[in-house]
């Protein structure tokens, strides 16, 4: 609750005309996705952003995602001893739309678009010689699927520091991958994100 209250104070305070000169940013990030699946499953990445207006800005982003098969199949493979995990390196871009630009503390929304990188791994079964012929076969069934996203937040900035804590929704249309066949042609991906970068 203190931490709402100070972030709701700092909205209401202008920065400086210096930090006002730096309306673009580089930030790395990470996102824990939001699934009851065992494990842990996550992204890594950067995004870039350029001002447009004020409050909106172009903004771009490469990343990876190391498991994006749904929570339901997921927890049905970990009943077993196989290992099998589909990750995604992807490449969007976008807007981002600001609620305060000039503010310590800003809303945040945004929208992209992009391609990812589908990548199957298996293991657990066999031999580590079975498990490694098996991932080469699974080599055949990589494809690149087109994917959207729309995600929300807070922006705290001050100098040349910039930090952002939000949410992300990520949809891939797999439709012609193997994981697409496995769930159905949509893998959802739900995150809680956070980001530490500068402006400049």
């Amino acid at each position: 609750m203190r931490i709402l209250i100070v972030a709701a104070a700092l909205a209401l305070v202008p920065l400086s005309a210096s930090a006002q000169d730096r309306p673009s940013f580089f930030e790395g990030f990470g996102g824990l996705r939001m699934t009851s699946a065992p494990g842990t499953a996550g992204t890594l990445g950067g995004s870039i952003g350029v001002s447009v207006t004020p409050g909106i800005q172009a903004v771009g982003e490469v990343g990876r995602t190391s498991d994006v098969m749904p929570s339901s199949i997921a927890s049905i493979i970990a009943l077993t001893p196989a290992e099998f995990r589909v990750s995604a390196f992807y490449g969007e871009g976008g807007v981002r739309f600001l609620t305060n630009p000039h503010g310590r503390v800003s809303g945040y929304a945004e929208t992209l678009a992009g391609f990812a990188r589908m990548n199957a791994s298996f293991g657990g079964v066999g031999s580590s010689r079975t498990d490694a012929i098996v991932d080469i076969a699974l080599r055949y069934f990589d494809s690149t699927e087109p994917m959207a996203s729309v995600g929300g937040g807070l922006i705290m900035q001050g100098g040349p520091m910039v930090a952002t804590v939000g949410y992300r929704f990520n949809r891939i249309f797999a439709n012609d991958a193997l994981a697409g066949w496995i769930s159905g042609g949509r893998l959802d991906v739900n995150e809680v994100r956070v980001g530490v970068g500068f402006r400049f």
